[in-house]
């Protein structure tokens, strides 16, 4: 994997790629030791951390592939493993999968679009574009006694750790932003589920594709409308405004 991954981003570092793009990258890992838990790398804090090398520390799911560690270029352009923070490192979600708080410190960020695509929380996610029904009430209960009854049980700390982390962290952590885009479509989910664990080849990169524009697309129009809405009532607080002030002036006139 991490040859793969090489040769797909290159050996791009965080400074690097912002330098290139002037977009800001952050990945989000989880540390494999005691003294710091979560860390989110982006060009300020990890700037000359090899791009490729968090990538696959972040794919690093617990019990499915083991820790990895990080890599940086030198100055003289040679690479040598980064061990600032930690060691090894995992999958961030384990710890925080939407680190909010790092993202407004550092960046100043109050508004959150999240693309919730992660399979064990998708079905959590409910659909408040559709019509209130009785499936969807029931949904919403079942999603309710799941998250109490994995909260009790963390408090007794029946759970394993996962590097520090109980495993009920994984589900009762934020995994929504202020606008959330997530699958809506239910034989597009069903079908996800069964290509999760196989390589995707051209015709199933088409589909996630056309599927991630779907869910871009009913985001973007509801986005339109409220920024449509909001501009007409900034118009209309204006013209309230100057009538307010006309009128007082006629008056003070007369």
């Amino acid at each position: 994997m991490s040859r793969l991954t090489r040769e797909l981003l290159g050996d791009f570092t965080f400074l690097e790629a912002f330098e290139f793009t002037g977009r800001v990258l952050n990945i989000s890992l989880t540390s494999t030791e005691d003294h710091r838990s979560h860390i989110v790398l982006n060009h300020e804090n990890a700037p000359h951390v090899l791009i490729w090398s968090a990538v696959v520390a972040s794919s690093a799911l617990p019990g499915a592939l083991a820790p990895a560690y990080l890599v940086e270029k030198s100055f003289d352009g040679s690479f040598k493993r980064w061990e600032r923070y930690g060691k090894l490192w995992v999958d961030g979600s384990i710890h925080c999968d939407i680190p909010f708080e790092e993202l407004r410190r550092s960046f100043s960020i109050e508004c959150l679009i999240v693309s919730q695509v992660n399979p064990h929380i998708v079905p959590f996610l409910m659909n408040s574009n559709k019509n209130v029904s009785f499936l969807n009430a029931v949904q919403y209960f079942l999603m309710l006694e799941f998250l109490k009854w994995m909260e009790f049980l963390g408090k007794l700390d029946l759970w394993p750790r996962v590097h520090r982390s109980r495993m009920n962290n994984v589900f009762l952590q934020r995994f929504s932003g202020n606008m959330t885009l997530t699958i809506k479509n239910i034989p597009d989910l069903i079908w996800m589920y069964s290509k999760i664990l196989s390589d995707p080849d051209a015709e199933a990169l088409q589909r996630y594709i056309s599927i991630g524009e779907s869910m871009f697309d009913t985001m973007f129009r509801k986005v339109r409308s409220r920024d449509t809405l909001a501009s007409s009532s900034m118009i209309l607080n204006q013209q309230c405004s100057f009538n307010d002030n006309s009128i007082s002036k006629v008056l003070k006139n007369t």
